[in-house]
């Protein structure tokens, strides 16, 4: 992952990522999710603000080039989404860039700080 990832959390709205304990919360509620869908997860909020193209993301999550097939990974961000809660029609934490990819809004620290390289 990024440099980003040097942070030991993220937040957004009810979203908390804990990335040293690998722990995903949802107003304070734990959320369970497959490897694959947590690995997602980070490797967007770990680049928040940012727009991640499909083929970036097919590279760092399934290490292979694509051959142009993005379904699967909109099934994993359809799982992802309504494991937090989300409406796909008016997303709060993944947001489509329709052709491009994915990304996620800047977060914030835990403690409502904005997020550090600590």
């Amino acid at each position: 992952m990024p440099t980003q990832c040097l942070l030991h959390a993220y937040g957004s709205g009810d979203l908390t990522i804990d990335y040293p304990a690998r722990r995903v919360t949802v107003a304070g509620r734990p959320v369970h999710l497959t490897a694959t869908e947590y690995g997602l997860l980070a490797e967007l909020s770990a680049n928040a603000g940012r727009v991640l193209t499909y083929q970036h993301l097919l590279e760092r999550l399934w290490r292979e080039k694509s051959d142009g097939d993005v379904r699967p990974m909109r099934t994993i961000v359809s799982k992802l989404r309504r494991k937090l809660g989300e409406d796909a029609d008016h997303p709060r934490y993944v947001f489509t860039e329709p052709r491009v990819g994915f990304r996620m809004p800047t977060g914030r620290a835990p403690d409502g700080e904005p997020p550090t390289d600590s």
